[in-house]
């Protein structure tokens, strides 16, 4: 896949806690999702949360940081901010997956929608 996961960087401590991707060939972040699983004692597969990475070109060897905490992307350092309250990587169990999304539609008409979410202005 053009973009790997390199690692979960100080795990469980939400002012630092971030995950590492890097990018093997030149690709736009708009085709991933990042989500973490937890699997429960029935060994219950619960997806929590999901990042849709917004559009962005960015070459081979660009290293991608989405932090946990809240803060604002940086487009120009593929610097990404999930917003959250708490760590998401404090427990046993916890899983990342990268997912590569080729098409979607939106439903209902929602043109326009990741635009505005991810709008620089």
């Amino acid at each position: 896949m053009e973009l790997r996961i390199k690692g979960i960087r100080n795990a469980g401590d939400i002012r630092s806690e971030y995950i590492e991707l890097v990018a093997n060939s030149t690709v736009n972040l708009k085709n991933f999702i990042l989500s973490d699983t937890f699997y429960t004692h029935s060994n219950r597969n619960i997806k929590r949360h999901l990042f849709w990475f917004p559009e962005l070109n960015i070459r081979m060897g660009t290293t991608v940081r989405l932090n946990t905490r809240k803060g604002l992307h940086n487009l120009e350092l593929a610097n990404f901010y999930w917003n959250l309250d708490e760590a998401l990587w404090k427990q046993q169990f916890v899983s990342a997956y990268l997912i590569r999304i080729d098409d979607y539609i939106p439903y209902p008409d929602t043109k326009g929608f990741l635009d505005t979410l991810f709008s620089s202005d």
